[in-house]
């Protein structure tokens, strides 16, 4: 299992790491960038410090230590990644409330494959998955593109797809467009939407027969055979 920890918790801190760099080039509060900035060196330097004890030890053949000496070098890895677990844990309630301020695609996008490696470590810990309110993408997704519309601003194709990806697992059930093919978000109580590929509008009301609505919410962006560790019903309105 240690294999598995180590490798999860890089990968959540680079997540991390990624979510905290992109938000703190749009904040404006320096004060808050610097407790961001700060978070982000700490987890980046405890991350590294384990990698590298990990592949040290992984590195020494059996001939030069003995079992009893692996085992107690294994086990205070295993300490140490679950001090980077709790470190984790608070940098993400941390992220949440600085996306709360000033959300954008691209942050929320990050924090969300944050979450997904962390809650994949923390239930193989059999620990308590990191709690996600129902509609906290959904919420700040409108709030980041309601910003950009009030700047005038049109979502580039980049910020399209990330949409799609994020409004895939927030929506309430998800179409083919008749045009391009491509899937597309569908929200309850929504007469018709734009494909978020080739821009076409999609009458929903005539394409109802159509639409694959969901039972159960994933955070997802996992493989399928992990997808189901992450499972949460949500009912986004």
């Amino acid at each position: 299992m240690l294999p598995f920890i180590i490798g999860g918790l890089c990968a959540a801190v680079g997540f991390v790491a990624g979510a905290i760099t992109s938000h703190a080039a749009g904040e404006q509060d320096r004060q808050a960038v610097k407790q961001l900035e700060k978070v982000n060196e700490e987890l980046i330097n405890s991350r590294d410090a384990l990698e590298k004890r990990y592949h040290e030890l992984s590195d020494t053949s059996k001939d030069q230590i003995s079992d009893l000496q692996r085992k107690l070098a294994e086990s205070e890895l295993e300490k140490d990644a679950l001090y980077l677990v709790v470190r984790l844990q608070n940098s993400l309630f941390l992220l949440m409330q600085a996306i709360d301020r000033n959300p954008a695609f691209e942050v929320l996008f990050q924090f969300r494959e944050a979450v997904n490696q962390t809650n994949l470590v923390l239930s193989h810990l059999e620990e308590d998955l990191i709690p996600i309110p129902k509609d906290y993408f959904s919420r700040n997704l409108t709030r980041a593109k309601l910003k950009i519309t009030r700047l005038g601003e049109t979502l580039t194709q980049e910020q399209r797809a990330i949409l799609n990806k994020l409004l895939l697992n927030v929506s309430d059930g998800v179409i083919f467009c008749p045009h391009c093919n491509e899937q597309n978000a569908v929200m309850k109580n929504v007469s018709s939407i734009r494909c978020n590929t080739c821009n076409s509008l999609i009458d929903l009301i005539s394409w109802q027969s159509e639409i694959k609505w969901h039972t159960t919410k994933t955070i997802p962006s996992l493989p399928a055979n992990q997808q189901a560790d992450l499972a949460v019903t949500a009912d986004v309105t």
